[in-house]
């Protein structure tokens, strides 16, 4: 439980405590989710990264906040950091995308455009425009930059007892969850990624977990598992359940997640930095 007040700027850790349900990784982790392209907040928290911790990023690097270029910028140098698709990658990349044609792209675009994405659309412009950025070598319309750290970008993340996902996994239906690929490891070239989000309401970057603690295991390729997610925003005190870590505490607080062995603590920053529309569920 969180009893120290958040000032702007400034950090707040939790002592080390046991995971839930005796659950235990096997990495060294520091866990980030949804900057959004709170830069600043972004940097403070690395800041307090061991230096054998290695970074974690559930998704949704930009959009809402002037600093997701930045945000790339820093990841695009940090070629040991793992990265996972947070639904606003995914749209970006279907928005944009050369190859991508019909009703799904104008529905992309227009679904990102309308919830952060026409900030991230405009700095994407103007860099490429000014030459600052390179275009993407298949993608006109995509800087180089956001090209390298989405083919990066994985579905989700195995480690240990631990799950890492951006939205996270439907308890009742896991297999639908994770149909949009069968190889985590996989670099796509945005079709399968991006389109599948319009398949199934269990898609992985997309699937809100539940806001009420879930009562039964969830259960993923037969083994339960502790899930680490983002993309529902929750208050600090209310992301800590028996199945699952909420890095995502919300758009004026950022959060990270150190995990060693069978033991977690968090960190918090307040911030600013986040505009646009906050009431609207496309996190």
């Amino acid at each position: 439980m969180l009893h120290t007040p958040f000032h702007l700027g400034g950090v707040t850790r939790e002592p080390w405590r046991d995971l839930p349900n005796g659950r235990a990784a096997r990495t060294h982790w520091f866990a980030l989710s949804d900057p959004h392209g709170a830069s600043l907040a972004f940097s403070r928290l690395l800041e307090e990264r061991p230096a054998d911790a290695r970074l974690i990023v559930l998704g949704d690097i930009i959009d809402r906040g002037p600093g997701g270029l930045e945000i790339l910028r820093r990841l695009d140098a940090d070629k040991d950091a793992l990265l996972l698709h947070g639904n606003h990658e995914l749209l970006a990349w279907c928005a944009l995308r050369a190859k991508a044609h019909g009703w799904v792209q104008r529905e992309a675009f227009r679904i990102w455009t309308a919830h952060g994405g026409d900030l991230t659309l405009r700095q994407f412009r103007e860099e490429l425009a000014s030459g600052r950025e390179e275009p993407d070598p298949e993608h006109s319309e995509i800087p180089a930059i956001f090209g390298r750290i989405f083919r990066r970008m994985r579905p989700w993340h195995e480690d240990g007892d631990l799950f890492f996902v951006h939205g996270g996994v439907a308890p009742d239906h896991p297999e639908e969850s994770l149909a949009a690929f069968s190889d985590p490891a996989g670099t796509p070239d945005g079709a399968n990624a991006s389109e599948a989000t319009w398949d199934t309401p269990y898609h992985y970057a997309w699937y809100r977990q539940p806001k009420s603690p879930i009562r039964t295991p969830v259960v993923i390729q037969g083994k339960p598992r502790l899930l680490v997610h983002g993309h529902t925003p929750l208050p600090p005190d209310a992301c800590i359940t028996q199945q699952a870590i909420n890095v995502d505490v919300g758009y004026g607080i950022k959060s990270a997640v150190e995990i060693k062995g069978r033991q977690f603590r968090r960190w918090f920053v307040k911030t600013d930095e986040i505009i646009g529309n906050l009431d609207h569920p496309v996190s």
